[in-house]
């Protein structure tokens, strides 16, 4: 199972998109401010974000912002869910580190193939990563030492 964080200020909104969300299967962690979105990130493990923009506290850029130069939000998958039409939100937005940004109201059914979309992709890099990892692990078994007693010609036989 995967655990979203939404991260909206808006309880009716937070509530309906968790509804959502659950009856697809996934586990939803919700915070009513980039604050508490933030507390939640760093406590549990999260497979993907989705914020708001405008927030009392903290607000939705900064959230992200502040989850991209953690060791552990690097790669997650964060969507911004926002009102903010205006190109220069959506710039702003993705020079933050969003993957993708959907304008409210959006269509549940399009957010949750979005959503499928970033796992899936989040899934396959990781993958690659460790395949990556597993190739480039070096041999650190100590090499046998020769007799102390051999000649050089010997030694250069016995490892050859």
């Amino acid at each position: 199972m995967k655990y979203i964080l939404i991260v909206e200020d808006e309880p009716d909104i937070r509530n309906n998109l968790k509804e959502f969300l659950e009856l697809e299967d996934y586990w939803v962690w919700e915070a009513s401010s980039g604050v508490e979105g933030l507390e939640i990130f760093q406590r549990e493990s999260i497979d993907l974000v989705i914020s708001d923009i405008m927030m009392p506290q903290m607000d939705g850029f900064e959230l992200c912002r502040q989850i991209r130069n953690s060791q552990t939000g690097r790669l997650i998958p964060f969507i911004f869910l926002s009102a903010q039409a205006d190109i220069s939100a959506l710039k702003k937005g993705y020079n933050y580190g969003a993957d993708e940004y959907l304008i409210k109201p959006c269509s549940l059914e399009e957010l949750n193939l979005k959503i499928q979309a970033l796992l899936n992709k989040n899934e396959r890099i990781h993958k690659e990563i460790t395949c990556l990892l597993q190739k480039s692990t070096v041999d650190l078994t100590p090499l046998p030492q020769p007799p102390e007693n051999l000649s050089q010609n010997q030694q250069s036989e016995l490892f050859s």
